[in-house]
């Protein structure tokens, strides 16, 4: 009797236990379907993808743009690594679910969900990425570069149909084109590039100021020393007259006539006659910079220094600094000041 019982008992303990473990079974399914049926689920890969590096695995959902590439998108996501997720308010719909990718308070990207096909266990919606949309500024950009050079965008050639000016010419040029013999350049006006794009080109370097990239002419170190003194004393007489110290006799000497620049400067000296008296100048940190090498006898040159003087009657110490850009032409073999910027 008690064998028998006990026999009895074992079974039913056995069928129980089958029963808990299908039970759990069945439950962890479901919890597992139901998990991944939540539209957030989705959310949170990215957000971990992003967090941890795996950005292969987000780029793939983004739709490639001109000039853009993997690598393009990996320099830009390799920035994150705290990122979050919220619904995109004013966009989520629970049938169309979009989600906010957030680093601090900003919005990096935008993740748009779409409603599988098929169906998980227990009828359980499924939910797949649509596209990821990264919250990035577009802007037109200039690009200054001579005739023979090609423009490339994140590794990519950028099609002639961009350019826009054939015979281009930098402003302090173009004020004296017909004096100088300088060839034009191209401007190409390039839209809707992403910003951070990285702008090459087939050959040389370029210069970015601000979304305008100018092609770098490069410098002669020993040209540069050669005028050293003589470009101070340009800049040091330049100062002094339009303080009135000096006449407008003392610049003409550097002057290449028939300029913008020689009519400004000849005007100056019916305007400067508020200047009043004062006691010497004094002239200090002279420098000279970002050389421009146009060719043989065209380069320009920006020179920056302080000065300062004693006004006469008030005892009044002025002091200024000076920002030049200086546009030397060589005529018959003597260098001379085509155009001045200030």
């Amino acid at each position: 009797m008690k064998k028998k019982f006990w026999k009895h008992y074992r079974i039913f303990c056995l069928i129980v236990l089958s029963i808990i473990i299908i039970i759990s079974i069945i439950f962890y399914l479901f919890l597992d379907s139901y998990e991944q049926g939540r539209s957030t689920y989705l959310a949170e890969s990215i957000v971990n993808n992003i967090n941890k590096g795996n950005n292969s695995e987000v780029i793939k959902y983004i739709k490639k743009e001109n000039y853009t590439s993997e690598n393009y998108y990996k320099t830009i996501l390799q920035r994150y690594n705290n990122v979050s997720y919220e619904k995109k308010m004013g966009v989520y719909k629970d049938n169309s679910p979009v989600y906010s990718i957030i680093n601090g308070d900003k919005e990096i990207a935008t993740v748009l969900l779409k409603a599988s096909d098929k169906k998980g266990l227990f009828n359980i919606n499924r939910w797949l990425i649509d596209k990821i949309e990264l919250s990035l500024n577009k802007d037109d950009i200039t690009v200054i570069a001579p005739h023979n050079i090609d423009v490339y965008i994140n590794g990519y050639k950028v099609d002639k149909k961009y350019i826009n000016n054939e015979l281009y010419y930098l402003s302090n040029i173009s004020n004296i084109k017909n004096q100088i013999n300088v060839e034009s350049l191209n401007e190409w006006i390039i839209t809707d590039v992403y910003e951070d794009s990285v702008v090459t080109l087939s050959d040389g370097n370029i210069v970015n100021k601000k979304g305008y990239f100018v092609y770098d002419f490069g410098s002669n170190d020993t040209l540069l020393n050669e005028l050293h003194d003589y470009l101070q004393n340009i800049c040091y007489d330049y100062s002094r007259y339009v303080s009135n110290e000096h006449g407008f006799d003392k610049v003409t000497p550097y002057l290449l006539t028939k300029t913008p620049t020689y009519s400004f400067l000849y005007g100056v000296k019916n305007t400067n006659i508020w200047s009043k008296n004062h006691t010497p100048t004094v002239f200090s940190n002279f420098k000279l910079s970002n050389m421009q090498v146009y060719n043989s006898d065209v380069f320009s040159v920006e020179a920056t220094y302080d000065y300062e003087y004693v006004v006469n009657s008030t005892q009044e110490k002025r002091n200024y600094k000076a920002e030049l850009t200086l546009l030397m032409v060589k005529k018959n073999g003597k260098w001379l000041l085509g155009d001045l910027t200030t």
